[in-house]
């Protein structure tokens, strides 16, 4: 007998598993080829299959993975496995529902855990009936063990669930988010520590805060860059120590913002802007806005007065690489009236081409809206 299984995924590779462990032949027909290769070479890619029984069966000729439909032939039965889309949310609102419905009855509240979830993978739980099992246990120990279940002390439950939760715990993955990236590395430290001080849900929620707090600190902070171009290349990037050869213009500052601009951080980006024209002296400010998705009106008021700012000093003013929705927002707003189509760039390139065609025309540069 020989069986074809299409899509070797988290169903697909298992059924072929219990196939071949029966000494069925099994054909695996998977589209991706790199899941082939993994498969004949006997190494698994799904949690519930070991690499060491898949390539036990692998060496026996029991599984064949390709991703030629044609070699499902002459297979006496195809059985295929489609993806099945995942929603977290799906859980989420169950629960909420049956808690919803059992404020009604007088229920106790329901919910979940990880520490639940390392308690069925120990015993072997792998489908829905397993709930279904504890829940007729939990119910047979409510009607039958109460009394006996209730002379034990509060530390007895706590030792089972620290037994089967602390194989969750992998100081081995706080080093890798510190490697990644330090204020995830702390926001896991406060995570750890808020549930060990204050309990599980406090905990959370004070993770939750101070995550939130970092994200609104760096929004409030955006990176504002002044541009260059790598030597010898077409390659626009931020100027850094790191490429100190790579060129800027004389005369020409190009400034780019990054991120969504609103009032939490439009004065901010407007300063950083400020002290980098005061730096540099330029006679030719190009705001290059191809990294800004989006800007809210009073960010567009504040990118105005600065504009007037930088002409009434008499400097030139260019944006550049606009976004469809910010140019939108500067039309609605007649920013561009006010700056005219010889002010507004393609991008960044753009402007530097306009530069230099402008001092190769003997340094003329136009004239601003003020004069």
């Amino acid at each position: 007998m020989k069986i074809a299984v299409i899509g070797l995924g988290y169903v697909g590779l298992p059924l072929a598993m219990v196939f071949a462990e029966a000494g069925i032949e099994v054909v695996g027909v998977e589209a991706v080829a790199a899941r082939c290769d993994e498969i004949n070479a006997g190494r698994s890619y799904i949690q519930d299959v070991s690499s060491d029984a898949l390539k036990l069966v692998v060496d026996k000729g029991l599984i064949r993975a390709t991703t030629d439909y044609a070699a499902t032939e002459d297979c006496d039965a195809d059985i295929i496995c489609l993806p099945t889309p995942l929603n977290a949310n799906r859980e989420l609102v169950a629960t909420g529902a049956a808690n919803l419905g059992g404020a009604f009855l007088g229920a106790m509240p329901a919910g979940g855990g990880t520490s639940q979830t390392a308690v069925v993978r120990s015993a072997g739980g792998q489908s829905q009936k397993a709930s279904l099992v504890t829940a007729a246990t939990a119910l047979a120990t409510m009607l039958l063990l109460a009394p006996i279940l209730g002379l034990m002390p509060n530390a007895t439950l706590a030792a089972v669930v620290i037994v089967y939760s602390v194989g969750l715990i992998q100081p081995a993955e706080f080093r890798a988010i510190r490697s990644v990236r330090s204020m995830e590395f702390r926001w896991a430290l406060v995570a750890c520590l808020g549930v060990l001080l204050f309990g599980t849900l406090k905990g959370i929620v004070v993770a939750i805060i101070v995550s939130m707090l970092g994200l609104a600190g760096q929004t409030a902070h955006p990176r504002v860059s002044v541009i260059g171009r790598k030597r010898g290349a077409d390659v626009l990037r931020p100027v850094s120590a790191e490429h100190p050869d790579d060129e800027t213009f004389e005369g020409l500052l190009i400034v780019r913002p990054e991120g969504r601009l609103f009032f939490v951080n439009a004065q901010y980006v407007s300063d950083r802007i400020r002290a980098l024209v005061v730096e540099h002296k330029p006679k030719v400010v190009a705001l290059d806005l191809s990294r800004v998705p989006d800007i809210e009106y009073s960010a567009l008021l504040t990118l105005m007065e600065g504009e007037q700012r930088m002409t009434d000093a008499g400097m030139i003013v260019w944006l550049a690489g606009m976004n469809p929705g910010v140019l939108e927002v500067a039309r609605h707003a007649g920013l561009d009236q006010r700056l005219g189509r010889e002010r507004m760039l393609f991008n960044a390139r753009a402007a530097i081409e306009r530069y230099e065609a402008l001092l190769a025309e003997g340094g003329k540069l136009p004239p601003t809206a003020a004069t």
